[in-house]
């Protein structure tokens, strides 16, 4: 898109209330999920001693991560990460 064009919808955009607000460049440190899956690879890299336990290793990997990963992050926090972002309700309590 053309400088042009982004900055009409730009202003157009900021006509009606909202504010653009742009991403930072890709960074993987900032990517939970990214984080999330090298934590994973790490995991399994540890517990496979053989390949017949493959399955069984990227299983239980899934489960603590998600288990750790709730721990840290409930799912109420994003509800609430989320509404004060957007400013809507998007779950019912």
């Amino acid at each position: 898109m053309r400088f042009e064009h982004r900055k009409k919808r730009y202003k157009l955009i900021e006509s009606v209330g909202y504010k653009v607000i742009f991403l930072l460049p890709y960074s993987q440190d900032l990517n939970l999920i990214e984080k999330f899956l090298a934590n994973m690879k790490r995991w399994i890299r540890n517990q496979i001693t053989q390949f017949s336990k493959f399955y069984e290793s990227i299983t239980a990997s899934f489960y603590a991560q998600t288990l750790l990963y709730m721990t840290i992050y409930p799912p109420i926090a994003h509800r609430q990460h989320i509404y004060a972002l957007y400013g809507k309700k998007i779950y019912s309590q």
